[in-house]
């Protein structure tokens, strides 16, 4: 896998050896394309976070924050390695590092969403196991966890098999959906709390 854009673009990060399923280049450059507005400067949070290359290339791409999350161990080895590699660490900085604020929680994406009730992110990207979107009313519970750590206009992105649809929920609004082959980024927003009280 490599970089898709920014100041790293064409720099290579390592997969986990498992059935972590990393989000293509095309979907990346897609993803980014229509983030172009938001990315820069902004807080943005990682689940399912896998390899890391998704927040790595928010990172490429000016994000003042990132936050990575991921439960597996061995995953999560390869995922610091990455974020080591590009960010660099206290004990040995990068030599061309990003100026970033970077981190990485190893915990299940909802407990770690759980434990955060305060909006403190302007993009959220989630990546969850595809056969995970497939369990009834999964997709709804994981929007439900994500609206607290979610800044006023901010934007949650969802992937996930084209044929498994994540619908929006209370207080929801499904902004955009855009296919690449087999997979689906859904992209959701809150409602403001105007409108949602008219409702």
């Amino acid at each position: 896998m490599r970089i898709s854009g920014g100041k790293w673009r064409g720099r290579t990060v390592r997969v986990p050896d498992s059935q972590v399923r990393p989000t293509q280049d095309m979907v990346r450059q897609a993803l980014f394309s229509m983030l172009i507005e938001r990315v820069a400067g902004a807080a943005f949070l990682d689940l399912f976070a896998g390899s890391g290359v998704v927040g790595l290339d928010a990172a490429s791409r000016g994000a003042a924050q990132v936050c990575w999350v991921e439960s597996d161990r061995g995953v999560g080895r390869v995922l610091r390695a990455n974020v080591a590699a590009l960010c660099g660490t206290p004990e040995a900085p990068a030599a061309d590092p990003c100026d970033c604020e970077a981190s990485i929680v190893a915990a299940d994406a909802f407990r770690f969403l759980e434990s955060s009730k305060y909006p403190a992110f302007d993009v959220v990207f989630a990546d969850p196991p595809y056969d995970r979107i497939r369990e009834l009313g999964w997709g709804a519970r994981l929007l439900a966890a994500i609206a607290p750590v979610l800044k006023p206009g901010g934007v949650c992105i969802i992937e996930h098999c084209v044929r498994d649809a994540v619908r929006e929920t209370a207080g929801w609004v499904s902004s955009r959906r855009k296919t690449y082959g087999e997979t689906e980024l859904s992209f959701f927003e809150r409602q403001s709390f105007e409108h949602a009280d008219s409702e």
